[in-house]
């Protein structure tokens, strides 16, 4: 198995991982963009096979604001999505993904990742790279999935 990893993808190549998420929880093509342009963004392939992506921005740089993160603190960077394909689960690359993304995010100045989980699988990948857990949230944004919200200093 070869991986490989791109910082630069177009958008229209990426939305495909919007669709492995209910609706309620994907985020439009323009909105995405945003987050890729100003923040960090990484892309995993599988022996030339896009398998995985995972991004983030830190809430200084949006508008939005984010639940259980009300800080604007610069050195904040919340993790939008770390996201697979299911015929790319289970093989530990997860934490490959994210090793290299947390990579990505130290050598841009960050020194905090914060995010929320929604699977069981990201909460053992997160929490083995050291992320403590606080507020969790039940039918996170309208659909079944259970979000656990993380930090984890770098």
């Amino acid at each position: 198995m070869i991986l490989t990893f791109k910082t630069k993808m177009p958008i229209a190549e990426t939305m495909a991982f919007e669709d492995v998420y209910e609706e309620n929880l994907r985020l439009d093509a323009p909105y995405k963009a945003q987050i890729v342009r100003d923040g960090v963004a990484v892309w995993m392939f599988v022996d030339g096979e896009l398998a995985g992506e995972t991004y983030g921005i830190s809430p200084a740089r949006i508008d939005e604001e984010i639940e259980d993160l009300p800080e604007r603190d610069p050195a904040v960077i919340y993790c939008y999505s770390t996201t697979l394909f299911p015929k790319f689960q289970k093989r530990n690359l997860s934490k490959i993904l994210c090793a290299y993304w947390f990579g990505l995010v130290k050598g841009a100045g960050y020194c905090v990742v914060a995010g929320h989980t929604t699977s069981p699988a990201m909460r053992a990948v997160k929490a083995s790279f050291g992320a403590t857990f606080s507020a969790v949230h039940e039918g996170w944004y309208g659909t079944r999935r259970v979000a656990h919200f993380y930090r984890m200093t770098l």
